[in-house]
């Protein structure tokens, strides 16, 4: 194992650890006990923050001394015909442009050719169906060129690779269980990994301040991976329409839930004590007990539990909807490129 791979794993065991301590103290009511768990998890928030500088100055590291593959010559890759389109397209336009080192325009061109490619060139962008069914050929034969014309510092191949490195081993599995039930975690996981992703490349300047066009570059000293752009763009604004809100909603859904299970267990206790009721005369006269009116006023709480833990799970399964719609890697992995 690396050292960053070290640090990622380092990472996720003080993250887990730093949630079980988080969850201990919002029930604590010993002073003293409380006082300690705050201490340990200011501890391991240092800790976090120390680990998360090394693996960054690791990976720049990393980049800086790796050795790029050398890649075909522009010339050389097939810009018409069956083996470089799958529907008939014609990549001649972005390999002139690339040849001529003129990226802006090539950004501009590669989102126009697969808008064409799946027939949006109307709608202006993709739908979930036509990202899931983007033709591989195309996909790589855009790879290719951006690939060659930046000595292996752009293209999707090169993006994929970021994100895989910003998610350590997971790579692309928080992406790809998105598309089963609802998973919370798999949400944040991926929100993680594509902040990072866009962080790393440079399309975000910070969480709170998405680059706008022109304030991108277009040419070799650009952050590795920083282009192609346009066709992650809708990706880019997923993350300010909605990053926010994920952590705020998992957070308000796992306390609530936990007190729902507080509830359900309370419930199953003053029901257990309960003696052997009969009658309707029997009942009335239980809930009218002080056991019957606490049994009734938890039932009571643990109603309003569920209804927000319902409205909190309907709206992440729409920011996890949004997200598939905008989702072009998942593409680009089963592509293999």
């Amino acid at each position: 194992m690396d050292y960053y791979s070290y640090l990622q794993e380092q990472q996720e065991i003080d993250f887990s650890l730093l949630k079980t301590l988080e969850d201990k103290l919002r029930y604590e009511d010993n002073p003293r006990q409380k006082l300690k768990w705050e201490h340990e998890i200011e501890e391991i928030k240092q800790r976090i923050q120390k680990r998360e500088k090394e693996r960054k100055e690791e990976y720049i590291k990393f980049n800086e001394t790796k050795v790029h593959t050398k890649f075909a010559s522009l010339s050389n890759i097939l810009v018409t015909g069956f083996d470089a389109s799958e529907v008939n397209a014609d990549y001649t336009p972005l390999r002139d442009l690339l040849s001529t080192k003129k990226f802006k325009e090539a950004d501009e061109e590669t989102f126009r050719i697969m808008l064409w490619a799946v027939n949006r060139e109307n709608e202006g962008f993709l739908e979930e169906k036509n990202i899931l069914n983007f033709p591989c050929r195309d996909l790589r034969t855009i790879d290719q060129l951006w690939l060659a014309s930046s000595g292996g510092k752009f293209g999707f191949s090169v993006q994929k690779q970021i994100l895989i490195d910003v998610g350590g081993n997971t790579g692309f599995d928080n992406l790809k269980s998105l598309n089963n039930a609802l998973s919370i975690n798999s949400l944040e996981s991926a929100l993680k990994e594509i902040v990072g992703l866009a962080e790393r490349v440079e399309w975000i300047t910070d969480f709170d301040v998405l680059k706008k066009k022109e304030q991108l570059f277009y040419d070799l000293r650009a952050a590795r991976g920083h282009l192609p752009h346009l066709s992650h763009l809708k990706l880019v604004e997923w993350i300010f329409e909605y990053g926010n809100e994920i952590p705020k909603l998992a957070e308000e859904l796992r306390t609530t839930e936990l007190e729902l299970e507080l509830k359900d267990k309370r419930n199953e206790e003053l029901i257990s004590n309960r003696k052997r009721i009969n009658t309707k005369e029997e009942w009335e006269e239980w809930r009218a007990s002080k056991a019957g009116l606490a049994w009734e006023e938890n039932d009571e709480a643990r109603k309003r539990f569920c209804a927000i833990c319902e409205i909190c799970t309907i709206k992440l399964k729409y920011y996890r909807e949004e997200l598939r719609k905008a989702n072009l890697f998942a593409r680009i992995n089963i592509c293999q490129l």
